[in-house]
């Protein structure tokens, strides 16, 4: 990783440390899973896998991924958010690249511990290939969320392109169109099957999943260098 990545890794992580998101992000965990454990006896267990699965891929991860990408950057537009880094002489999509993966990372990884827990306590008779694919999806899903978040925040001030892109992330990518996989949504929704089969798609979904978060990652580094600072 370069130094400029590095640069904006730490950056994310100073602007996190005492904004609240910590706790926000605890009190999230621990409803989502308090919520789940309350269904312990509603339905077979598949069901209660497809619960959990709704409650973290479609609710729990994208409300913290925006959350926490718009208080690391301040509320307002990207190249702001990076102002500290640019006016030094890094480059603007080597910094956003540190800054949003950084974000996305640790999302993923919390998200995926609340998961797990969420589903042993839901009862879900969680298997191992069940618990390779939640996990798979939501330590993809943080990244994938957090890219996207800081390449909208690049539009319309910030908090208008943030919140544009999670409602087309939210109404485009659950339809049954080819539209839907240019969102993350698209790649889980509905696919988690009773028939015994590897949840969430399995590998052709967490693939899905991979390439538009490397998509996500050009776009992020080519709107960054262009996008205004105000």
């Amino acid at each position: 990783m370069s130094s400029v990545r590095l640069a904006g890794a730490r950056l994310a992580l100073e602007r996190l440390r005492g904004s609240g998101v910590g706790w926000g992000a605890a009190v999230l965990v621990t409803g989502a899973v308090v919520v789940v454990a309350l269904a312990r006896d509603v339905g077979s267990p598949r069901e209660r896998l497809e619960l959990v699965t709704a409650a973290w891929l479609g609710w729990a991860l994208p409300a913290l991924s925006a959350v926490t990408v718009t208080r690391a950057l301040g509320g307002g537009p990207l190249r702001r958010g990076l102002w500290p880094l640019l006016r030094h002489g890094a480059g603007a999509g080597e910094a956003a690249l540190g800054f949003a993966w950084t974000l996305g990372l640790g999302v993923g990884l919390l998200t995926a511990l609340g998961g797990l827990s969420a589903a042993w306590l839901s009862g879900a008779g969680l298997r191992a290939v069940d618990a390779a694919g939640l996990v798979g999806h939501l330590v993809l899903a943080g990244p994938c969320y957090c890219v996207w978040l800081a390449w909208a925040s690049s539009w319309g001030g910030g908090s208008t392109g943030r919140l544009l892109w999670l409602a087309a992330d939210w109404l485009l990518g659950a339809t049954p169109w080819a539209v839907a996989t240019l969102f993350p949504r698209g790649h889980w929704l509905a696919r988690v099957e009773p028939t015994g089969r590897a949840p969430l798609g399995g590998p052709s979904a967490l693939l899905g999943l991979g390439v538009l978060t490397l998509v996500g990652m050009a776009a992020l580094w080519r709107r960054a260098a262009r996008a205004p600072r105000r």
